[in-house]
């Protein structure tokens, strides 16, 4: 409402400053009131100039100097960051920036969920090879059943975390 307000005094004041031109230049010599009146007109004129450029620069200008410290605050890693509302804006870009920050922390929060997911899975696979590798080294270097089953039963207590593992063989005859 306020760009339209101000961009339609700004225009009037215009077509009223020519219009007076015209009249000043039309008008009979010796006579100064349409000089003063061309005064008053580029005065007005003048001012609607300075209201549109502070329009400008409170409705176009902050928001988005506001918008650059976002993304600075987004590139530099806090994912935080939200744009603040201001009272008298209209427009719902600030909620949109705002959604869109919140969409972007969720990502995130979501992705390093699924990375501690997968490394967690990584780490259980590392211990189940390295399990195998160990067993299948002391099949490989047991000369006697006695020594092979005591190299399994230390790699099965350390796979585990048990403090103490026991086997029991029977012949059968």
């Amino acid at each position: 409402f306020m760009r339209k307000a101000l961009l339609y005094g700004y225009t009037a004041s215009l077509i009223i400053l020519l219009g007076i031109g015209i009249l000043a230049i039309m008008a009979p010599a010796g006579t100064n009131w349409p000089l003063s009146i061309f005064i008053l007109a580029g005065i007005v004129n003048f001012i609607c100039i300075a209201l549109y450029v502070r329009f400008i620069q409170t409705e176009l200008q902050q928001p988005l100097s506001d918008m650059a410290d976002w993304a600075g605050e987004i590139r530099q890693g806090n994912l935080r960051a939200r744009l603040v509302e201001q009272p008298h804006s209209s427009s719902g870009l600030i909620d949109d920036v705002n959604r869109a920050s919140e969409w972007l922390e969720a990502l995130a929060e979501d992705m390093e969920g699924q990375l501690e997911l997968q490394r967690k899975n990584l780490e259980s696979k590392t211990r189940s090879l390295q399990l195998l590798y160990d067993v299948v080294r002391g099949i490989n270097f047991a000369t006697e059943v006695e020594n092979l089953i005591s190299r399994l039963m230390h790699t099965s207590a350390d796979a585990v975390g048990a403090k103490a593992a026991s086997a029991r063989l029977k012949n059968q005859v």
